[in-house]
Parts: structure tokens; C-alpha cells; sequence
């Protein structure tokens, strides 16, 4: 038998998001430059075939940002304006082609301009021979592809998760510095789920969200393939916000839209099986849980578009500049 949902007030939860984005490991360095060769050549060919469709009917420039902790690497975010009035973040998260499927192109047909990224490590931000000071003395590293490094990295008081959260909010700082946008929205799959979750809770400018496949609270994962990358059940971080605050938190103020959509048959992780308990438990609580009848580890574009239009229909956020 579940424990009733324990919840928050709305001024514990926006005192909360505060202590969280001061938690969090910073951005520095902004930069916003037009698209070039470069980047395109740094993709894998199939990838690049697939980018360059889109890209021939946008404007399309590169958002980037580094850390003081690591040295020799920016990350990379690419905003594509297409005369839209609302801005979507596509986060894919681990995907090794930010440009499969068919998001992209449904997002910019919606009437959104869109800024694409992928988690620290993977597809356009890959890192090669990086330099930072860990926790007992300085490293050289190459090539890292395991999250688990950025716990290696002397942060100081800030939090290593910052690394994957400051890069979506100084990506919409940028975006917004050049355009006024009536809305901001995000959706994110798999470990960009992830990612639009905590992005949501720390980021108000975020008026609807939704985490594709991306994350569970911990009672609900019942089974071992739920436990995620190291990011997913640091101790330190969910001591201090748990997932159910951190929802909550996603939902808050009022008007903001919040979704956390699974497959029933997900063969990677987070399937119905675990979900349905979070069903049970997350009834009204300010936000939604969707389990559509899937067997694989992916999601319908258009399904997810269409959530985002009906949600931004019943309410919008204003957006400071």
C-alpha cells in the first residue's frame, strides 16, 4: 500500500527552486555563432545527411557555453529559428543522432523556433582530452564517456548535476537575448528526460515540459534496469530534492504544464510495470503521468507536439526578459 503523497506549498517549493539554481554548477562564456562547416562535419554521415534537411529552411546558429571546472571543452546547443513565435527545447539526451526521427521538423511546423541538445558527452558533444582539478589533485582525461567523471570534478559548494542543467538555462538565456518568445517549452527523452525534469523545477520560464522515459521517483523503480546513470540517484542531490518535490516543482506556479510520459513495454527502462505505481501515487498532485501502449524505447513526435499545443492552450507563462 502506498504512502499519501507527501506536498509541498508554493512558497517552499519557489524557495526550493531558488536554493536549487544557486546549487547548481554555472555556465560561463556564452557564446552565439552562426552555423558553419565545422559542426556539420563533426557529425556522423547519416546524421549529417539528416541535418542538413532541416537546416536548408532555417536560420540555424550554435549556442555553446563552458565551465570553469573543465578545461578544453564547450558544449554545444543548436537554436534553429524558423519565424516562430514559442520556443521548444528538444533535449535528446544519449541519442547518438539528434536528428532521427521526425520532433524536429513537427516542432518548427508547430510554430515553434527550436533549440536542439544532447547530454555532455555524446553526439555533437563528445569531449576529447579534457583537464580539471578533481577532488585530490589535477586530471588529464580522454575521451570520457561514463557521467560518473563529473563526480571526480572539485566543484567546490556547487553541484555536479549543474553540468547538465546550466547548459538548457543559459541556452534559453541566449535565445531569449536576440528574440522575444511568448512561451518556452521542453521536452526531453530519455536521459534528456531526465534533464527537462530537473530543468523544469529550476526554470520557471518554462511553462509546459515534458520527460519522455526519463526518470521515476524511487520507490517506483521496481526493477534494476530503472536505476539509471549516476546522475539519476546521487545521494547528495536527492537527500536535499527529492523526485517528488522536484515534480511539484516542475508544476509550479500555477498555469505551468508538467508531463511524464512512459511505454508500457519499454525494454530500456521505466516501463509500465514501474510507472503505474507512480500513477497511482502522482494523482493530483499538480501534474501528469502518461503511460501510452509502446513496446520499444522511442516516442510519437506528433503525439508529444499535440500534448504541448493542448497544454499551452489552457495556459500561458510570462516570459522575463
Amino acid at each position: 500500500m502506498l504512502a499519501a503523497p507527501r506536498t509541498w506549498d508554493e512558497e517552499t517549493l519557489l524557495k526550493a527552486r531558488a536554493e536549487l539554481r544557486s546549487w547548481l554548477v554555472p555556465t560561463i562564456d556564452v557564446r552565439t555563432e552562426l552555423l558553419n562547416d565545422s559542426f556539420l562535419a563533426s557529425l556522423g554521415q547519416e546524421e549529417r545527411g539528416e541535418a542538413e534537411k532541416i537546416l536548408s529552411g532555417v536560420r540555424a546558429s550554435v549556442i555553446s557555453g563552458a565551465f570553469a571546472e573543465i578545461k578544453r571543452w564547450r558544449w554545444r546547443a543548436l537554436h534553429l529559428q524558423n519565424g516562430g513565435r514559442k520556443l521548444l527545447i528538444i533535449h535528446r539526451g544519449h541519442e547518438q543522432n539528434a536528428f532521427k526521427g521526425n520532433i524536429i521538423t513537427l516542432g518548427l511546423k508547430a510554430g515553434y523556433d527550436v533549440i536542439v541538445m544532447t547530454m555532455p558527452m555524446f553526439d555533437w558533444n563528445a569531449m576529447n582530452s579534457v583537464e580539471f582539478e578533481t577532488w585530490d589533485g589535477a586530471s588529464l582525461l580522454s575521451s570520457p564517456t561514463d557521467h560518473a567523471v563529473f563526480e571526480m570534478i572539485d566543484t567546490g559548494d556547487r553541484h555536479y548535476i549543474g553540468f547538465f542543467i546550466s547548459p538548457v538555462i543559459a541556452a534559453i538565456d541566449a535565445a531569449l537575448s536576440v528574440k522575444h518568445y511568448e512561451s518556452v517549452d521542453m521536452v526531453g527523452f530519455s536521459g534528456g528526460g531526465w534533464t527537462a525534469s530537473i530543468t523544469a523545477a529550476a526554470d520557471e520560464r518554462i511553462g509546459s515540459a515534458i520527460s519522455v522515459a526519463g526518470t521515476l521517483p524511487f520507490f517506483a523503480r521496481q526493477q534494476a534496469k530503472d536505476l539509471g546513470d549516476d546522475e539519476q540517484y546521487d545521494n547528495r542531490f536527492y537527500r536535499r530534492f527529492t523526485w517528488p518535490m522536484l515534480y511539484q516543482m516542475a508544476a509550479t506556479p500555477k498555469g505551468r504544464n508538467f508531463i511524464l510520459a512512459f511505454n508500457s513495454d519499454d525494454p530500456c527502462c521505466f516501463n509500465g510495470a514501474s510507472a503505474q505505481l507512480f500513477a497511482e501515487y502522482a494523482k493530483n498532485l499538480g501534474y501528469l503521468v502518461k503511460i501510452t501502449h509502446r513496446e520499444d524505447h522511442s516516442f510519437d513526435s506528433s503525439e508529444v507536439i499535440k500534448w504541448l499545443l493542448d497544454r499551452s492552450r489552457i495556459a500561458k507563462v510570462s516570459i522575463a526578459q
